[in-house]
């Protein structure tokens, strides 16, 4: 009785580790559904992490911050353009950009910028990094959030 309370147990315990936790929230407030933000999926050479961050206080003040990190004694430069977009019209366009680059193997932007009240804003960071004149590209989208 023992071992099958055990095997019961452990049955439903791979069970559970087998099925894809998904995750999805709702801004309260405007019914806007939330994207999550995205993680790096694919093992990079030159490029250990990247994500974008978005904050917007109760004044409009919006900030901006993306952290990018390669591999120390690999990764010789890093360069990054960051866009705030606005979600209008259907579409997400760009209504200030970002840019900044080191020969080093990390960077941090941050940045502030005053957003309208009544529209989703996010981030989109395009990435590239080097080892010498070899270069890789990603791309990074922050979460969505509505002002």
């Amino acid at each position: 009785m023992k071992k099958r309370k055990s095997l019961l147990i452990a049955g439903l315990a791979l069970c559970l580790f087998n099925f894809p936790i998904l995750a999805r929230a709702e801004d309260c407030n405007t019914k806007i559904l939330v994207e999550t933000p995205r993680l790096i999926l694919q093992r990079m050479e030159y490029l250990s992490t990247a994500n974008a961050y978005l904050t917007i206080d109760s004044t409009g003040k919006a900030t901006v911050k993306c952290q990018i990190v390669g591999y120390r004694g690999t990764t010789s430069r890093i360069q990054a353009k960051v866009m705030l977009q606005q979600y209008t019209n259907g579409r997400w366009a760009s209504i200030r950009e970002f840019s900044e680059s080191t020969n080093f193997y990390q960077l941090i932007i941050s940045e502030s910028h005053r957003v309208s009240r009544g529209y989703a804003y996010r981030l989109l960071a395009t990435i590239q990094s080097y080892k010498g004149t070899d270069v890789e590209n990603k791309t990074v989208t922050s979460s969505s959030k509505y002002y």
